[in-house]
């Protein structure tokens, strides 16, 4: 201590041992510490060089060195730098204080790569000349802390990759250069990491978060960054918690891809954010999963460029409210292959020339739209799209999605303003609405409802889908539109001969005056208006004008009489023809119809389309059919009405859970890699293997033989890869005869092949991680092969889980190589997995399971009633469309997926109907 020394050579105390502490706190060192002057070494206290000043520290100075304590360097000066490896391959028992230093030289490539450190290391309020790549690759500390620093030059490329850490602080630290290319690339951090309140006077650029992994939150808030977010900076992340860029500022764009596939388990906050040069780029957050909200409210954003949102689910809210969008604003398709589950809201926003550009939510799914109180003027179209055309909306609740574009200025709706509105319910209230061009009501004819009579001039409602308006002063219409557009007599005079339409003032009609009509001398009108108005650009008649010669009494009796009849013949054959063709034409799309419900389709979606296609004696019957089949399903699902919702609730805490839901991301990109990589059809039916001869009960037999044969080596199989997975295996009964050809009777036409389960295990485990290993070592297995997975634990693939009551599993199909039979296994995550097989009784005597066998049953039961129904008026359909092809005056049309249906016998469709696979295995 305190000593002034010239240097500290090489080797000078490598390999030493000291059984306490070795101090030189105040020390000066004018030529530093040589490199390997303390390599290798093992003291078991604490190193303490506190205020000393000395000209650098060597490479590979205290590499290798063991600290039993602390390693304390605070308040040093080191005029030259930290050089590679300096302090490479410690283990430091406790923290390591390098706070309030001043590093002139910088931290150079590698000097803290691979420390072992128990407690945390602080480089808290110190002055670095920058950071160089790796200098802190692959290191391990409790806490790092770089609060309140300042970095004369950038943060270097790989500098902190493959770190772990409990927490991250960087808050209040000032960079004047840039955060590098993979500068932060895989670190894992345990809590949160923060860079609250820092400066970043330049980029952060390619990939320097990728692939990071934070259990807690992402804290950014009050950030400000000079320049760019570039390609990919962000992209790949799992954030268990939130991420926070509240109040911070972008002085230049988020580039293409920048929050690629990252995925943050709570919200997104970009609140008070500040935009003000560039904005946000196309693809700026592609492929990015949003768990909570994700929210913009408060910001000041340039321009939002198209396709910024491709492909981003959130599975909240999108909060844009009382944002500021200036210059450019919002582009064409900005937020194409945005997909919200719940709302996206623009509330008290304020757009570019208050106006919304044509197409800008083209593509974008969400459950409403919010866009009251913006100010907006104009809905602008371009050349036949508005805004809206290819908008989305789906609501989870009963009620329709809302679009509300109340409280605002509008005074005028162009024709094409609505193009592309659903079933939804339209606010209007409280604008501004004068004109209404004709035509744009066609585009409300499917709208839920349509509020537009609060304070606007011109109102507007729809009834059975019908839209009626009042006009203010000055605006006319014929009762869908409101108007201030004059008439042209051209639209009405073209091709008129013998007469023509006339009006005061030449070729234009003026709105709310009369064209009249005017034969030639020597003719009549016999077809149109003697005088009609002009309406806000369109006349109240469009009959054409058609001007008759004047008759010669009985001259011409006999010719018109035969004229007359001729022409009646004419148009009864005309309408004989019609009459025909469109009968086929329905026979045809109803057969079609018949054929997707037989495949599998779910009838519900088909039931509304079909209903539009059939006489009222037919509707009113399908639609009984329909109730009684929707009364049958409800019946069997209040059978286990308290199961279900025991099931819901388990999988909330599931979700809830951090772990879990990091886990359950794991999972499903396994479940998408293996899908891809064994190129699985989920289209082909899995059938058991044939065997000669054998039907039936014989059939049946023969296969279970050849099961009790093969599943003792299959079991030893699985057995080895539980031990690897953590997972318990469960041996479930066999599935008795009488069950497997009720199955095959109600859900397969009486094809035995088709039941999957009649060789089954169960795998119960704790973490979805564990069952994504399992499904990695399942898939190598070279005695069979994975032929199909369903994985019920996927958000995007079984969102609700109605078809098995909330209860949620991942099935998988594999077919042994030897005698080509299929085993299912089932992969059930224990927390629900107790729930399904928990003793207890209800009043009627009844367990879990013997409710779901119950409730099970009665829904096959109610869907074959039903699907014999469809297989009934599917062959009711074929009678018709055969006996029709015997009439010689009229050969229909057929579809070439009809024609094959009625030439082949042994067609799918005819399987379906059947049972009968080419004739081999009609049980």
């Amino acid at each position: 201590s305190y000593a002034t020394m010239q240097s500290i050579a090489v080797f000078a105390f490598a390999r030493i041992w000291v059984g306490n502490d070795f101090v030189m706190n105040h020390a000066t060192v004018h030529k530093g510490i040589g490199d390997f002057a303390f390599k290798g070494s093992d003291i078991d206290g604490n190193f303490n060089a506190s205020y000393s000043n000395l000209f650098k520290v060597g490479k590979h100075a205290f590499s290798g060195t063991i600290f039993g304590g602390s390693m304390h360097w605070a308040g040093s000066t080191i005029y030259g730098p930290i050089e590679a490896f300096a302090f490479a391959d410690m283990v430091i028992g406790l923290n390591g204080d390098m706070s309030n230093m001043t590093i002139l030289g910088g931290i150079r490539n590698s000097s803290f790569s691979d420390i072992h450190m128990i407690g945390e290391l602080s480089f808290q309020r110190s002055i670095i000349h920058g950071i160089g790549s790796f200098a802190f690759y692959n290191f391990q500390c409790d806490q790092f802390i770089l609060t309140g620093s300042i970095i004369n030059g950038s943060v270097g490329d790989n500098a902190f990759r493959g770190s772990d850490f409990s927490t991250f602080d960087m808050s209040e630290t000032i960079i004047y250069g840039n955060i590098s290319m993979l500068a932060f690339t895989n670190i894992r951090v345990y809590n949160q990491f923060t860079m609250a309140y820092s400066r970043v006077y330049g980029s952060i650029l390619y990939g320097a978060f990728k692939n990071i992994q934070i259990s807690g939150d992402l804290n950014l808030h009050n950030i400000r960054v000079s320049e760019n977010i570039e390609v990919e900076a962000f992209s790949g992340m799992t954030i268990g918690g939130n991420v926070n860029l509240y109040r911070s500022a972008i002085l230049g764009i988020i580039k293409g891809k920048g929050f690629l596939n990252s995925t943050i388990f709570g919200d997104f906050s970009m609140e008070r954010h500040d935009f003000p040069a560039a904005g946000i780029a196309s693809g700026a957050f592609f492929g990015l999963v949003v768990r909570g909200d994700f929210s913009f409210k408060g910001s000041n954003v340039h321009t939002v460029y198209r396709r910024a949102f491709l492909e981003t689910v959130v599975f909240g809210n999108m909060n844009w409210e009382n944002c500021t969008f200036m210059n450019l604003g919002l582009l064409p398709f900005a937020f194409q292959g945005l997909n919200v589950v719940g709302e996206v809201i623009f509330e008290y926003g304020r757009f570019a020339n208050n106006s919304l550009r044509a197409q800008v939510f083209t593509g974008m799914q969400a459950a409403g739209l919010n866009l009251a109180h913006c100010n907006i003027a104009n809905l602008l179209t371009n050349d036949t799209y508005g805004p809206f055309v290819g908008l989305g909306l789906a609501s989870d609740t009963d009620s329709a999605p809302k679009l509300s574009l109340a409280d605002n200025s509008i005074q005028s709706i162009s024709k094409y303003a609505f193009r592309g509105v659903g079933t939804w319910q339209m606010d209007l209230n409280n604008n501004k609405i004068r004109t209404l061009e004709n035509g744009w009501s066609v585009f409300l004819s499917s709208a839920h409802s349509l509020a537009m009579t609060d304070n606007n001039p011109s109102k507007c409602s729809i009834a059975n889908s019908i839209v009626s308006c009042q006009c203010t002063t000055g605006t006319l219409g014929t009762g869908s539109f409101c108007d201030m557009q004059h008439c042209l007599l051209s639209a009405l005079n073209n091709d008129v001969s013998r007469g023509k339409y006339i009006g005061n003032t030449g070729d234009t009609i003026r709105n709310g005056d009369y064209a009249y009509a005017q034969c030639d001398k020597g003719h009549h009108l016999s077809k149109g208006s003697d005088d009609i108005e002009c309406r806000g650009g369109k006349f109240t008649s469009d009959v054409p004008l058609v001007c008759s010669r004047d008759p010669f009494p009985w001259k011409t009796v006999g010719g018109a009489l035969g004229g007359f009849i001729g022409l009646c013949v004419l148009i009864l054959a005309g309408y004989k023809l019609k009459g025909q063709q469109e009968r086929y034409k329905r026979l045809q799309k109803r057969l079609e119809k018949a054929e997707l419900a037989l495949k599998g389709a779910k009838y519900e979606e088909v039931f509304a389309e079909e209903l539009m296609d059939l006489s009222p004696t037919e509707k009113k019957q399908y639609v009984l059919d329909q109730k009684l089949y929707s009364a049958a399903l409800q019946e069997a699902s209040s059978v286990i009405a308290e199961d279900e919702l025991a099931y819901r609730k388990a999988w909330a805490r599931i979700l809830q859970d951090k772990v879990h839901a990091m886990d359950l991301d794991i999972l499903d990109k396994t479940d998408s890699k293996l899908t891809l990589e064994l190129q699985l059809d989920t289209a082909q039916v899995p059938k058991q293997p044939l065997i000669a001869g054998k039907f039936g009960a014989e059939y049946l037999n023969g296969l279970q033989e050849m099961f009790s044969e093969r599943m003792p080596a299959f079991d030893t199989e699985m057995k080895s890869i539980c031990a690897h997975t953590s997972c318990d295996l469960i041996l479930a009964p066999p599935k008795s005869n009488d069950r497997i050809f009720e199955k095959a009777e109600l859900c397969y036409n009486n094809n035995l092949r088709r039941v999957t389960d009649i060789g089954r295990r169960s795998y119960i485990f704790d973490r979805f991680m564990h069952m994504s290993e399992f499904l990695k070592l399942v898939s190598k297995v070279p005695t069979f092969d994975i032929i199909r997975m369903k994985n019920r634990f996927s958000w995007e693939k079984c969102k609700h889980a109605k078809d098995t009551c909330g209860y949620r599993d991942l099935q998988v199909i594999v077919r042994l190589k030897e005698y080509e039979l299929l085993v299912e296994l089932q992969l059930h995550i224990r927390s629900m997995y107790d729930i399904k097989v928990r003793t207890d009784k209800d009043s009627l005597g009844l367990t879990g399971h013997n409710r779901y066998i119950l409730f099970r049953s009665q829904k096959e039961k109610a869907q074959q009633l039903y699907l014999a129904k469809w297989q009934q008026r599917l062959s009711d359909y074929k009678a018709k469309m055969h006996t029709n092809d015997k009439d010689e005056n009229q050969k229909p049309v057929h579809t070439i997926r009809e024609r094959n249906v009625r030439r082949q016998p042994g067609s799918e469709l005819e399987e379906l109907l059947l049972g009968n696979e080419l004739g081999e295995d009609h049980f």
